[in-house]
């Protein structure tokens, strides 16, 4: 299936309903190539779109903010370190979750100074439904600002691999925190004093494809 689509259904098709918009399907030249991106967003007086971190900060980089008002990024760190006159909503999720886990949005200079004081890289709040808890390698509870596995609980956790109960025993946990089943998401990292969650690296293999 194309990516595109699903970013379509999941974020934009949604906010178009809503705010009676036109959603703008990009081509693969404008995928490539940040000059026609910027012609796109200024010919279509585009305000919403979605740019992964790498491809934002370049394009930050290079052009004026135009219209823009809300830039969706994700996928990997968050690489802008100042507030680039627009919007940017930022979230964490795993396939296994049935997409979002976290997300935040940064709408002020403020928010971007107090990243700069944060190890790791934002991820955001858990969104509603679901529980994030950030345990050491035995399994306890930590509090917050301490770094261990990103564990995540909810109606949204998938119910394991097909096929696959040895790998299951180990993602896939029971738990007292919840009645439903613990996903050890293989990220580390912790939560601060206000709830949002930060990744600081990585205890499982991921394999990164046209991403």
């Amino acid at each position: 299936a194309n990516p595109w689509f699903a970013l379509y259904l999941g974020l934009m098709f949604p906010m178009a309903i809503m705010s009676d918009g036109i959603v703008y399907i990009p081509n693969r030249e404008m995928l490539v190539s940040l000059d026609e991106m910027h012609r796109v967003i200024r010919e279509y007086n585009i305000e919403h779109c979605f740019m992964s971190p790498s491809y934002l900060l370049n394009y930050c980089d290079n052009y004026d903010k135009h219209n823009l008002k809300l830039v969706y990024t994700s996928g990997d760190k968050l690489r802008l370190k100042k507030y680039p006159g627009f919007d940017v909503m930022t979230q964490y999720g795993q396939t296994e979750a049935a997409g979002p886990i976290a997300r935040v949005i940064l709408k002020t200079q403020e928010d971007w100074n107090r990243l700069s004081t944060q190890k790791g890289s934002i991820l955001g709040r858990p969104i509603l439904n679901l529980q994030a808890y950030i345990l050491d390698n035995e399994g306890n509870l930590l509090e917050p600002t301490k770094t261990g596995q990103i564990c995540v609980c909810g109606p949204q956790i998938g119910p394991g691999y097909v096929g696959m109960p040895e790998l299951n025993a180990q993602k896939f946990i029971k738990t007292d925190y919840s009645d439903y089943l613990m996903l050890m998401t293989g990220d580390t990292g912790y939560m601060d004093e206000d709830g949002i969650l930060f990744m600081t690296g990585q205890s499982s293999t991921v394999i990164n494809i046209n991403g």
